[in-house]
């Protein structure tokens, strides 16, 4: 575990790099306030923002959980505007990458991946089989309940759709807010054109974790545990047209449940709602990031 805790470092530095020029970019002329590992901390020290309020708002209990983990991080004024709480004082973190990225502009920098797989091929990769710690590549859809995603947003089930950028499943998702059975059946359709983007995907997200002792896989693992992280590319919207949490992000998640008993039972998946290759790529190893604190 040591090197992931190494690498929950190096990632936290890429994180709050990424997090800071994001903000920079809305705010040149911002002259950011250093909070969180290394400084005193409380709730009414934070400038005013969502987060603060939130803050304020939580019972005692649930205000210390929030505040222990926030002491844990190292942050900036810059960064309040992404990072969350919810009602029990878990933080995660809702991400804003930008427009996604022209692809063209980024082709020439793309490591090859050699020839065209299968479908049957793609979805049986693995950077590292047999590693004790293991990332999942989720793009074929997911229910998700009973988790803090649920919980925090009030959501009995989502009905996480597939990864879609054709725009080629059937049935598209409907406006029906009020869907609460699952919905019908569904056929994924995954073209040539997504199967070589997600190949490119995990090409990408596996070179990134390539120091550390991690399987990135688009197998799902026969079985999942508090060391099996699960990054789900998917809509903003589900199948039944509810909007997902943080809808409006590029992607998001709790910070720093990896290795808890309830990592992969509550506080799984990050999701990922960008959809271009740079896009989902970047955001995929960012939210695994946060997982990994």
């Amino acid at each position: 575990m040591n090197q992931i805790k190494g690498l929950a470092f190096l990632l936290a530095m890429v994180l709050a790099i990424s997090n800071a020029s994001n903000a920079q970019a809305q705010s040149p002329n911002a002259n950011p306030q250093a909070f969180g590992k290394g400084y005193p901390l409380q709730a009414t020290h934070l400038p005013a923002s969502e987060l603060r309020d939130r803050l304020l708002a939580l019972d005692p209990h649930a205000r210390a959980r929030a505040m222990k983990i926030l002491k844990d991080l190292a942050f900036t004024s810059l960064d309040l505007a992404y990072i969350k709480v919810d009602l029990n004082g878990d933080i995660y973190f809702a991400d804003d990458f930008g427009p996604e990225p022209a692809e063209d502009a980024y082709l020439p920098m793309l490591p090859p991946v050699g020839a065209a797989l299968t479908e049957a091929e793609t979805f049986l990769l693995h950077s590292r089989p047999g590693a004790p710690n293991v990332i999942y590549l989720d793009f074929n859809g997911h229910t998700i309940s009973g988790t803090a995603w649920n919980s925090n947003y009030g959501v009995t089930t989502y009905y996480a759709r597939a990864y879609d950028p054709d725009g080629d499943d059937v049935p598209p998702y409907s406006a029906n807010a009020d869907c609460t059975s699952p919905p019908p059946s569904v056929t994924v359709n995954f073209s040539a054109n997504e199967l070589a983007i997600i190949h490119q995907i995990w090409h990408r997200i596996a070179e990134d974790y390539a120091p550390f002792d991690v399987d990135v896989t688009t197998e799902e693992p026969a079985i999942i545990d508090r060391y099996t992280g699960r990054i789900l590319f998917t809509d903003n919207y589900d199948y039944c047209g509810i909007a997902m949490p943080s809808v409006s992000a590029g992607g998001v998640a709790y910070v720093g449940p990896w290795g808890q008993s309830n990592y992969h039972t509550y506080y799984s998946p990050a999701l990922v709602y960008n959809s271009s290759l740079i896009g989902a790529a970047e955001a995929g190893s960012h939210e695994m990031g946060h997982n990994l604190s």
